[in-house]
């Protein structure tokens, strides 16, 4: 007798994994592409002696000729990292930390965000791109007066400089380029500031010499392919125009599809979601993006403000089955750089919303402004958009837009009792639980399963009889009659593993 959800061991073994192969560079073109000269030069510049290799998977398979040539070329010990702890656009602080790296080199795409600690040397591995072509196809779709602000992918950044010149000798009118923050974080200024009287502005961790008014007035121009960059610029731009032009698509400069005014859509539902959640989970998505701590902390306080109970949890790279471990949670707040924040939650058992969709949901003196605002640091004290939380007042009652049902807003004094905790004592047999009401123990009463109970006093004892050999996957005799080693009085014990 077979049983179905048991099976030969050695099928898992033998299972053929279809697993697409990166070819690796050869060793005549790696440096160029990888612009090792310039990171040798870096290294003995700073006289870094213990260094870390960052690579994505896609390039992963370059890293051993590169780490040879640095160490051939410098006197530094050098590092691979590979598996990074969370997105590979983000500097993995955590794994140098492993090997006492002095500094980081990062090959691929990077969100450019801010470190804590570590230098960090940017390797894009760049794309072609002909300045003169590229200046004949975007100029007869930019306007003639006014000022123009270029922002590229990346692999584009080798060309930015070059670019915003030859447009504005044929424009005749200023274009500025959004600059990537200095690689020292020492040195690099705080890229959180900004707003009133500010001469410059910051935007998804770029620097644009012009004030958050003038960047609002001007034409804005990304040269690069869709990703979650195009979406974060789209939502935080707002109502300012902005063309989009892919080099490698071969069209000419448009707007951006419907995409991004899909996400804003998307991204209002979430915040009417957390409007309604009454247990928070905050999830740490970066251990490197400068104040992310303090960024967790402010969650918090405004969480437990707006009279909600919130959990942090430390995950490392997130997927569905690991969320799925906290159904009682009802929203998720994701700590995180601006591209890995916007997740499609849409396979998840909870909606994953940013720290500025928490801010619009439970801060009462925050409104939308039709601007987003991806990078956690700018809600910060000291941050370009950063807004105080009001004096704690009277909680109002509104509806929500997603169930129809009543629903509590506002602030919260402290100590004030939770709005909505009708099931402060919860009977379960001849026994009273208090739980505090809305947190995760009135989660586990509403249940309708809670796992299993002693039941002292109310079941026989017995004597200890023979359970069932092996390991969960196929047992000893799986499949047929096992012997009753034990009377017929006994009772059953349940099925356990002794080996």
């Amino acid at each position: 007798m077979s049983v179905a959800f048991s099976g030969d061991d050695s099928a898992i073994i033998n299972e053929k994994l279809d697993v697409g192969l990166v070819e690796s560079t050869p060793e005549a073109e790696l440096e160029g592409k990888y612009d090792l000269q310039g990171c040798s030069s870096w290294l003995k510049e700073h006289n870094y002696r213990i260094a870390a290799l960052q690579f994505p998977d896609n390039l992963l398979a370059d890293a051993t000729p590169i780490a040879l040539y640095l160490q051939d070329n410098t006197e530094c010990q050098i590092y691979i990292l590979a598996d990074t702890s969370y997105g590979s656009c983000c500097v993995d602080e955590v794994a140098a930390d492993h090997v006492t790296a002095d500094c980081v080199i990062h090959f691929g795409h990077a969100c450019l965000s801010a470190t804590s600690r570590l230098p960090v040397y940017y390797v894009f591995v760049d794309l072609p791109l002909d300045v003169s072509s590229a200046a004949d196809v975007l100029c007869p779709a930019l306007p003639a007066d006014g000022t123009v602000v270029v922002f590229v992918d990346v692999r584009y950044q080798h060309a930015l400089a070059a670019l915003c010149r030859e447009l504005s000798l044929r424009l005749g009118s200023p274009v500025v380029a959004a600059e990537p923050p200095p690689s020292d974080p020492a040195s690099a200024p705080d890229l959180t500031g900004g707003g009133e009287g500010a001469t410059e502005t910051v935007l998804l961790n770029r620097r644009v010499a012009l004030s958050e008014p003038a960047l609002q007035a001007a034409t804005v121009v990304y040269v690069g392919g869709e990703g979650r960059l195009l979406t974060c610029l789209a939502m935080a731009l707002g109502d300012t125009p902005l063309l989009v032009w892919d080099p490698s698509g071969g069209r000419s400069p448009a707007p951006p599809g419907p995409e991004a005014s899909r996400a804003v859509r998307r991204r209002y539902y979430m915040v009417e979601r957390t409007k309604d959640a009454a247990r928070v989970g905050v999830l740490v998505g970066t251990l490197a993006v400068r104040r992310y701590r303090e960024a967790i902390e402010r969650l918090k306080q405004l969480l437990r403000a707006a009279g909600k109970r919130c959990y942090t949890l430390l995950c490392g790279k997130l997927n569905v089955a690991k969320l799925a471990n906290f159904p009682e949670l009802d929203v998720l707040v994701l700590v995180s750089c601006p591209e890995s924040a916007l997740l499609d939650s849409k396979e998840f058992l909870q909606p994953v919303v940013t720290p500025y969709e928490a801010e619009l949901a439970c801060n009462p003196a925050r409104q939308w402004s039709g601007r987003y605002v991806a990078e956690f640091g700018r809600l910060l004290p000291g941050g370009a958009a950063h807004v105080p939380l009001p004096e704690a007042g009277d909680v109002v009652t509104d509806v929500s837009l997603v169930t129809g049902r009543l629903r509590s807003c506002g602030l919260e004094a402290e100590g004030t009792p939770q709005s909505g905790a009708d099931s402060s004592l919860v009977a379960r047999d001849n026994l009273s639980v208090a739980v505090h009401g809305g947190g995760a123990g009135q989660a586990l009463s509403e249940r309708s399963w809670r796992g299993l109970e002693q039941r002292l006093g109310d079941t026989p004892v017995t004597a200890a009889v023979q359970g069932q050999r092996g390991v969960a996957a196929g047992y000893d005799q799986e499949g047929t009659a096992v012997e009753d080693s034990g009377s017929k009085d006994t009772a059953p014990a349940e099925s356990g593993s002794t080996s």
